[in-house]
């Protein structure tokens, strides 16, 4: 079939995390933040989500080299809730995004205090952002200590999440008690009150519902003015950071794809293949240790049991294949499903959606959701 699967970038670190890789696509066309919006959702599959740095770089490179302004994913809803800073998808184990240890009566969600301190007591208060102190930022993955970093010079928030972004990885995410008390020792060495950590408050969202806390403001932005609820990209001026602009306006946007896609739909092997193929994708080949880690990410949200991979039984050969013409090299097989010859035929593979995720030979009669994979020309 001639294609294969692009690798995941990372951006000069290596963290404890997954992300489904995606596509990011430059629409040349003038829409009102809604229409642009629908029109992702019909074609690709929404405006674009931005996560990380490494998402910033490539949504700068999609353009055509002039300086819009282009429509993004992220807009604006009455409703303000807390986030970290670093929004990295499987950086947080259960519960750790959600850890508070806020003072007595805080946070008191004051207008003007969106940003987050921890004290020398080791308890968190919520403050004016544009105030300057002293932060900590996160250098890598857990190595005690020495992954955060004490910086004794006294900035913003906003310009000590540049800092730390620019020099490491982001503001410290205090993701537990231990982390609490790490950070508690290292305040205790300066004349200091209080450090910048990574929390902040905001009711921005994006429009595929990612629940990603990852932001990228131009100076003095967001800057609250009425209507000025969906943000656009410059994407050859100021390093591409956002600004607020009102969502009627017309501009061109910025599409992703995802690489790989759950259907939730519920089909056979044969009609998921055919719905994928109609839609310039393919069941997913697993050929990579990386897109089996993606395929089993996807796979925990399907409403079916097992969920259909581009694995095939060609009875001729005694083999299974995948759709992409390569035979399986692999022992993730679940011993129990695995067939003889004869009860093979007609059969398909399948991937458990929960439990161990092993592989498994269904008949392909049988009706489960299903994941796509996009070409590489596309």
């Amino acid at each position: 079939m001639g294609w294969r699967l692009a690798l995941l970038l990372v951006s000069g670190f290596v963290m404890e995390c997954l992300s489904v890789p995606r596509h990011f696509i430059f629409v040349n066309k003038t829409k009102s933040w809604t229409e642009a919006q629908s029109y992702c959702r019909e074609t690709y599959t929404d405006l674009a989500t931005i996560t990380n740095m490494e998402d910033m770089r490539m949504v700068r490179e999609s353009g055509e080299g002039d300086n819009k302004h282009v429509w993004i994913g992220l807009y604006q809803t009455a409703n303000p809730s807390w986030k970290w800073s670093l929004a990295e998808e499987g950086f947080y184990g259960p519960g750790e995004a959600d850890f508070t240890d806020w003072k007595p009566n805080e946070p008191n969600n004051l207008d003007t205090e969106k940003c987050t301190v921890l004290t020398t007591e080791g308890q968190w208060n919520n403050v004016d952002c544009k105030t300057k102190r002293p932060f900590v930022c996160y250098k890598g993955p857990d190595r005690g200590s020495e992954s955060y970093v004490l910086i004794d010079e006294k900035k913003s928030w906003r310009e000590a999440q540049s800092y730390c972004r620019e020099n490491y990885i982001d503001l410290v995410s205090v993701r537990n008690q231990e982390v609490n008390k790490r950070i508690e020792d290292k305040v205790r060495l300066l004349q200091s009150e209080a450090v910048w950590i990574g929390l902040f408050r905001d009711n921005w969202m994006w429009s595929d519902q990612t629940n990603s806390s990852f932001r990228k403001w131009g100076k003095n932005m967001p800057d609250n003015k009425t209507n000025d609820n969906c943000a656009v990209t410059k994407q050859n001026e100021d390093e591409g950071k956002w600004r607020g602009r009102k969502c009627d306006e017309e501009h061109p946007f910025i599409c992703h794809w995802d690489k790989l896609l759950l259907v939730s739909e519920e089909l056979s092997w044969r009609d998921a293949l055919y719905y994928c193929r109609a839609r310039h994708m393919d069941l997913v080949s697993v050929v990579s240790s990386e897109i089996l880690d993606w395929v089993k990410k996807l796979a925990k949200d399907a409403s079916t049991e097992h969920v259909w991979l581009g694995l095939y039984y060609l009875c001729p050969l005694d083999v299974w294949l995948w759709v992409k013409g390569e035979t399986v090299c692999s022992t993730l097989w679940d011993e129990g499903s695995l067939p003889g010859r004869k009860e093979a035929r007609g059969g398909a593979g399948a991937v458990m959606s929960r439990e161990e995720q092993l592989w498994v030979s269904k008949p392909e009669t049988d009706k489960l959701n299903f994941i796509c994979a996009t070409d590489e020309g596309e």
